[in-house]
């Protein structure tokens, strides 16, 4: 299939239409597995488990990689290979170093209304970044 592929200014409206965009992409894939008889265990759970980690990524890059800038761009890109889902967001950020992020599950940190984002997206695949140029991938 196709790859998904787009790039948003990062805005709120942009991010939903392209959520919106990328579910469908989602529902292409699983009609084709369907018919080609190689199932890729549609189920609700898969489809919240895309759904969550692609809401993760994108809120990521607009609030902490772009700032909330709108003029900044990021980019997403989603495909299906090898019967895993990859999903990679660039954005225009400086990018991090997760090693330097707080433990969302320390005392300190448990109310902050920031920092479960990268612990969400670990419990749901393996997680990938490059801390130099603002791109996070998950694999599912």
């Amino acid at each position: 299939m196709t790859p998904f592929i787009k790039t948003i200014p990062s805005t709120p409206a942009a991010a939903t239409l392209l959520l919106q965009n990328a579910l469908q992409w989602y529902h292409t894939l699983q009609q084709e597995k369907a018919v080609n008889k190689n199932s890729l265990h549609s189920t609700e759970e898969s489809l919240y488990t895309f759904r969550l980690a692609l809401d993760e990524l994108l809120t990521n890059a607009l609030d902490h990689g772009n700032c909330g800038n709108p003029s900044a761009a990021v980019t997403v890109r989603i495909e299906y290979r090898e019967g895993k889902i990859l999903i990679s967001v660039h954005d225009e950020g400086a990018g991090f170093h997760a090693a330097d992020l707080p433990d969302p599950r320390c005392e300190e940190n448990r109310f902050s209304r920031h920092g479960r984002g990268l612990y969400i997206l670990n419990a749901l695949g393996d997680v990938r970044w490059d801390g130099e140029r603002g791109c996070v991938r998950v694999e599912l």
